[in-house]
């Protein structure tokens, strides 16, 4: 059964690391990972695929560890290693696989307290895996598509792995990775987790059209996963003025920003920015970021998620910033 641990000192160094690179071939993570220790990923589309496919791969021949993630899409990670136990936040989509013989090993919290959690130390972290892009001219890497939790994580880690990978956005806000938390880069390109929009059949419409009755010019909204949020911004087409501060957002957000519907002017908090944690949706053609950057020296955009580079966004640690859901009157 999984409990939250008692809060330890930090175990971190606050000396600057030297980033060492090499090949994925040569990342052995039997000489990596002690007995016991926890390895932790980037949710969701972050996930640093190439990583968890190396680790399922050598993980019989580690010393027993135990994974955590928030949230999985992927099958990189087979069910069945014996000496491997996965702690997650719950069983949905791909990681339910792992719940299938019960749900001892789920970490009872809301996702908004993992990150305080993590960097108390009652939920350790000892491996954290992640993908960047970059560097840019001043060094720095950018998570791209989602924070969460990362900097909570790679703030109390031993070793931190980093899957450079060109394929991702560069995006802004919380999402600066600076080389000198870094302990292991491996560059691989690898495309990131899509997540397209499952067709919505005439519940989800209904459901969505009632709920876009409810929604008011200018009010901010926030949007869960799945097939009935993203039918709800198919509904919300003849709105006006509406503004986004949401944990995750994927095409149908990207919809309504390109279509001038939520333009972010009536919010708050962050006026004229969509905020999010976690980008999710589909791939597409190449565009220039509207955001302005954090940095001066953010390499040139490539070819990566359509609502990343075509729309205004930017990637906050927390959404607890948040004071409203209607625009103030």
């Amino acid at each position: 059964m999984f409990t939250v641990s008692e809060p330890d000192p930090p175990r971190h160094s606050s000396l600057l690391k030297t980033p060492v690179s090499i090949a994925p071939d040569a990342l052995d993570f039997r000489r990596l990972i002690d007995r016991g220790q926890t390895i932790g990923w980037a949710e969701a589309t972050a996930e640093p695929m190439l990583l968890t496919q190396l680790l399922d791969a050598q993980a019989e021949g580690c010393r027993p560890f135990r994974v955590f993630f928030p949230l999985t899409f992927s099958d990189c990670l087979a069910a069945g290693h014996p000496n491997v136990t996965v702690t997650a936040l719950g069983g949905a989509s791909a990681g339910r696989r792992f719940f299938a013989n019960g749900a001892h090993n789920v970490v009872p919290a809301n996702i908004s307290a993992v990150p305080g959690l993590i960097a108390s130390g009652r939920l350790p972290i000892d491996i954290v895996m992640l993908q960047v892009s970059g560097p840019d001219d001043a060094g720095r890497y950018n998570a791209g598509l989602g924070v969460e939790h990362l900097h909570a994580a790679i703030g109390r880690a031993r070793l931190v792995i980093v899957q450079v990978n060109p394929e991702l956005p560069w995006t802004y806000g919380d999402t600066a990775v600076e080389p000198g938390v870094i302990d292991i880069l491996v560059p691989a390109a690898s495309p990131p987790i899509e997540l397209p929009a499952r067709p919505a059949g005439p519940i989800e419409r209904a459901i969505a059209e009632h709920v876009a009755r409810l929604i008011p010019d200018q009010a901010a909204i926030e949007l869960g996963l799945g097939a009935i949020p993203e039918t709800v911004t198919h509904a919300l087409g003849g709105k006006r003025g509406l503004g986004v501060h949401s944990g995750a957002i994927g095409d149908g957000i990207a919809d309504l920003m390109e279509a001038g519907i939520v333009d972010n002017r009536h919010k708050e908090i962050d006026t004229g920015t969509t905020v999010a944690t976690m980008l999710m949706g589909t791939r597409g053609s190449t565009a220039s970021p509207t955001a302005t950057p954090r940095s001066k020296s953010a390499p040139p955009p490539t070819p990566t998620m359509r609502w990343c580079l075509a729309i205004s966004a930017v990637l906050l640690r927390s959404m607890v910033r948040s004071k409203s859901i209607l625009p103030r009157r």
